[in-house]
């Protein structure tokens, strides 16, 4: 083959090659999906979880028992013919909102009281619930008997009980004495006195008694009225 054959038949291959490199390529018909599947799926909303508070049941109040202050008999009773002494043999005591509750089995004459006798102030300091006409009346003071007054009057709270009569006294002790504190004066002795009595007397100028008079009294010690109020 000639030399001039060759080379037309190598033009004619190149101009083939670049006709089909330039042909344009057809668009891909391959489709992708519009996306709208994503917006036809149903979004539930959950309910939110409300959590339930626990029930917290209220503990009951411990029921205070009353303690029995047991209570000896008055040492030194009475000279007087017109007064009769009998034994107070106990009352019952337990702790208050504002004090030691005390409570009487009984008040036959005309008041219920609670004494300490102070020796070094001369001081006796004493609580009494009693009867003021219709009503029942609790108070707290004090007699000096270095010059007759009394101290400042205050009131106490009476106490709602099934039988006797209570009511709360400012009372403290421990193994060698009783208080009372009245006016945030505190007032001891190693004894208290426990009476149900009346509260006013009528005597005579010589000193004794004017009418017959009952007392009912027990006496408390330090050690055992501490023991009982805790």
């Amino acid at each position: 083959m000639s030399i001039m054959r060759k080379l037309a038949i190598l033009v004619a291959t190149v101009l083939l090659g670049a006709a089909c490199s330039s042909s344009p390529t057809e668009p891909s018909t391959t489709e992708t999906g519009s996306g709208d599947a994503a917006s036809d799926e149903v979004v539930v909303e959950e309910e939110p979880v409300v959590e339930e508070e626990p029930v917290v049941e209220e503990e009951p109040e411990p029921v205070i028992e009353p303690m029995t202050l047991a209570l000896g008999p008055d040492p030194i009773g009475s000279t007087d013919p017109l007064e009769t002494v009998n034994h107070l043999a106990s009352v019952d005591v337990w702790p208050g909102d504002d004090g030691v509750v005390v409570q009487f089995p009984t008040m036959e004459n005309g008041g219920v009281r609670v004494e300490v006798q102070d020796q070094i102030q001369q001081i006796d300091a004493f609580c009494d619930l009693y009867m003021s006409g219709d009503e029942l009346v609790a108070t707290c003071t004090g007699y000096n008997r270095a010059d007759g007054s009394f101290l400042e009057q205050e009131e106490r709270t009476i106490v709602d009980v099934a039988a006797g009569y209570a009511f709360s006294v400012p009372l403290s002790a421990d193994a060698n004495y009783v208080v009372l504190t009245i006016g945030g004066v505190e007032y001891m002795a190693p004894t208290a006195v426990f009476s149900d009595a009346p509260g006013m007397v009528q005597i005579n100028p010589d000193g004794s008694l004017a009418n017959e008079v009952v007392r009912i009294i027990g006496i408390g010690t330090a050690a055992d009225v501490a023991a009982a109020i805790g």
